[in-house]
């Protein structure tokens, strides 16, 4: 048997190892999606009587009329898409325009900049100024109040910031040798060899939007702008 033959046969064991490896994780995933889903359209009483594991016990969809016969349940969604979708845009715009300068080396006082966002890390104003703030600014019930307040998390801009200072120099200095200027660096060059990391905080500054019931809870009061986590 050759050399080349008994590798391929290593490989191929490993493979099977890895996929059979993935193949549990993926059933430890959906398991609690598929018992959630099975839940909620089986009869009550199998569930109170914890009758559903896997499949449905006695198909109901009981508990979908319940929620939708909820009369805010349909402007909660909305809500919600509306926050997460403008609370996105807004935070992703901030973090690359504030994470670009400070990944360039020859921005004067970088590093007092960043030891000042580092510390917002540890400390904060706390509730009730950030609360008076956005009273005095005219935000109360409105939707931006779920969309300006905290809009950029300094864990997202230092990530952002470290994958756009690995970028070498030396291809901003090309392109400012071809005449293109900031934005058009930032825009044509820089986001497109840092997508993943702006994929990334996308990513969590919709799972952070979406599941945001606390500012919801201090700066709305009318039941019709409530997101659908405080509902």
């Amino acid at each position: 048997m050759t050399e080349r033959m008994i590798r391929g046969r290593k490989d191929t064991a490993l493979d099977i190892v890895v996929y059979i490896i993935m193949i549990l994780f993926a059933v430890i995933f959906l398991y609690p999606l598929v018992f959630v889903l099975s839940n909620s359209i089986s009869a009550s009483d199998a569930v109170l009587r914890r009758e559903v594991w896997l499949w449905p016990v006695g198909f109901s969809l009981e508990s979908y009329r319940l929620v939708f016969s909820h009369q805010y349940v349909l402007h909660s969604y909305l809500n919600s898409f509306l926050y997460t979708g403008l609370g996105t845009a807004y935070s992703v715009a901030l973090t690359i325009l504030g994470a670009y300068p400070l990944s360039r080396r020859y921005l004067p006082f970088r590093d007092f900049f960043m030891l000042l966002i580092a510390f917002t890390m540890m400390f904060s104003g706390g509730l009730i100024p950030t609360y008076l703030l956005v009273r005095d600014l005219g935000l109360l019930n409105k939707v931006w109040a779920m969309v300006l307040p905290c809009a950029v998390t300094p864990f997202n801009l230092i990530l952002l910031r470290t994958s756009m200072q690995e970028i070498p120099a030396a291809i901003e200095e090309s392109a400012k040798i071809d005449g293109a200027g900031d934005f058009t660096i930032l825009v044509r060059i820089i986001l497109p060899m840092c997508f993943a990391s702006v994929a990334t905080i996308t990513l969590l500054y919709v799972m952070a939007k979406w599941n945001d019931w606390f500012n919801a809870m201090i700066y709305l009061n009318d039941h019709s702008k409530y997101s659908l986590r405080l509902l």
